[in-house]
């Protein structure tokens, strides 16, 4: 009884290692059944460089690169603006080959090839065609070249959206078979066929070309100033294809160039006459301007206020031209900028001066004192002279005082009348 004990429980834990051995190979095969297709995700924009206020559409494919895997990537990218989701994820839309007619392939032809295209290949003498057959998938073209000793085969290349050759399939057809005339498919036996001279033809599968590819897009909201680096992210939803991000691209948006204007409270003034100029910084965004605004008079400062109040008011430009400008400082969204030179004039005072004499009749031998004031005008101090005059004869040139007037006694006059005027300086 013991003995038969002792031989069962051996025989149950020889059963239960070999289950255990069996669910460990399974595993181990169950990785490697399972293990998820590597992909190449790309990221090209519509522009490296924006105005502010429009928008960037972004496309990032997603390629399976495994080795002789025909798989289509299923899953979402999501775009990211330094760092930052700028929306939710773009679900992966699956991309088919399609045939396209192109003039010059996008990078340069390997050595030994030529592109050599025919409007019908079917005979030696077809005509050269303008443009050539492409077979395009996802971010890929696929171009048939001959050799250029004229050897009867086609060379198929494969280069990216970039113009980079990724791949090359030399010798790919039998011999006999050049000048290429038309490429067609079959999307049930995913074959694609190469035609060449004769009818000759070159047959190569789907999963040959190495393109199986899904795509998203995205057009971005507005973008601020400055650079973003942009990077798509790929997370797969089909459990065959490892995530994986692109290479950045970098998008600049320039500070705005603003317009700044610069207009007088009056077309021109006289001296001591206040004046005000007023500035405006405008731009066709929607950001508001900040900063300061900075006033010269030629090249002297002579005002400077914020961009929201940008006023300079004066009393005390002296009669002349003046060139007034107004320059802005500008800030993170907006370059600084000058107005065109306002030409200011200002005129000088034209004041109406009073001449009285201390008696208007004198018998001869008596003196006689002509006084003349000149008024204030706008608070300006009057300073100069005062000439008087009998008719044509200077009777004297006199300072003006601080009260603004003048006065001249006159040398003996001779009889008759006398015709005395008063000039300010």
């Amino acid at each position: 009884m013991r003995e038969s004990s002792l031989f069962t429980r051996k025989r149950l834990y020889a059963q239960s290692c070999l289950l255990l051995s069996i669910v460990l190979l399974l595993s181990s095969l169950s990785g490697e059944a399972f293990a998820a297709n590597t992909v190449k995700v790309s990221l090209t924009g519509s522009v490296n460089t924006v105005t502010y206020g429009q928008s960037v559409t972004l496309n990032s494919t997603v390629t399976d690169s495994s080795e002789g895997s025909n798989s289509v990537p299923v899953g979402s990218i999501t775009f990211y603006d330094n760092g930052s989701v700028i929306t939710g994820p773009q679900t992966l839309v699956p991309q088919s080959p399609e045939i396209i007619r192109v003039v010059s392939p996008p990078g340069s032809v390997p050595s030994g090839y030529k592109q050599a295209c025919m409007i019908d290949g079917r005979d030696t003498g077809a005509a050269p065609a303008p443009d050539c057959p492409v077979l395009k998938w996802g971010e890929y073209t696929f171009w048939g070249y001959s050799d250029t000793d004229n050897m009867g085969k086609f060379n198929i290349v494969q280069y990216d959206g970039k113009g980079n050759i990724v791949n090359q399939i030399a010798d790919a057809t039998p011999s006999g078979v050049r000048y290429l005339y038309q490429i067609t498919l079959d999307n049930v036996a995913q074959t694609v066929t190469f035609w060449g001279q004769g009818d000759l033809q070159k047959v190569i599968s789907f999963s040959s070309l190495k393109a199986a590819s899904s795509t998203a897009s995205l057009t971005t909201p507005i973008l601020s100033v400055g650079s973003h680096v942009i990077q798509a992210k790929y997370v797969s939803d089909d459990g065959q294809h490892a995530n994986n991000e692109s290479l950045e691209f970098t998008v600049n948006v320039p500070k705005i160039a603003p317009t700044v204007s610069l207009t007088s409270s009056m077309a021109s003034s006289v001296n001591g006459e206040r004046v005000s100029f007023t500035a405006g910084v405008t731009s066709v965004s929607d950001l508001v301007p900040g900063g300061e605004v900075i006033f010269y008079d030629g090249t002297v400062e002579v005002g400077r206020s914020s961009v929201t109040s940008a006023v300079y008011s004066t009393a005390s430009l002296t009669p002349g031209v003046h060139k007034i400008t107004a320059s802005y400082s500008g800030d993170d969204n907006f370059e600084s900028r000058t107005s065109s030179p306002l030409n200011y004039i200002v005129n000088t005072i034209a004041p109406n001066l009073s001449l009285t004499s201390s008696s208007s009749q004198v018998t001869y031998g008596s003196g006689v004192t002509f006084t003349s004031q000149v008024p204030s005008i706008n608070a300006v101090p009057v300073t100069g002279t005062v000439t008087f005059n009998d008719g044509t004869t200077l009777l004297g040139v006199v300072n003006i005082g601080a009260d603004g007037i003048a006065e001249c006694s006159a040398p003996l006059l001779s009889a008759g009348n006398h015709t005395i005027t008063a000039s300010y300086s």
